[in-house]
């Protein structure tokens, strides 16, 4: 339970399962005052220019899958990078991702927007610490 709500987490799967078990994880912790979900990475990218263009529901955390169809993880950090850096300086990206090779979390480890890697599936655990790690006064 928090005092103080995040404004938005945007989770970046194409799995409805895990989309289903993700958001009711964050129900039920009650972190958050909104859910996005964007089941294709390229319809993420759509969320954000928006939010950023109008200046409103900027996710405060991204949840994101590495392999989907179409645009990919890494395709979405691409893309991210062009984004108004002001805007997205203060989003957390996360991958979250079933992906078993080594080689995703070192990609992951060396990109800058990148600021950690769960694999699935978000405990409330998880979740507490990166909520106590990058919003502090969230807690």
């Amino acid at each position: 339970m928090h005092e103080k709500k995040l404004s938005c987490i945007l989770l970046v799967d194409d799995d409805a399962d895990a989309i289903f078990f993700h958001q009711n994880t964050l129900i039920g912790m009650k972190c958050t005052e909104k859910i996005v979900v964007a089941e294709r990475a390229e319809k993420a990218i759509a969320i954000l220019r928006t939010a950023i263009e109008r200046g409103n529901d900027i996710p405060d955390i991204i949840f994101l899958d590495i392999n989907m169809p179409g645009m990919n993880g890494w395709q979405f950090l691409e893309e991210f990078a062009k984004l108004d850096e002001q805007a997205t300086a203060r989003i957390v990206v996360m991958m979250l991702t079933s992906s078993q090779n080594p080689d995703d979390r070192i990609k992951a480890d060396e990109n800058k927007y990148v600021r950690g890697y769960v694999e699935k599936f978000l405990t409330n655990e998880i979740t507490e610490d990166i909520i106590s790690k990058y919003f502090p006064d969230n807690r």
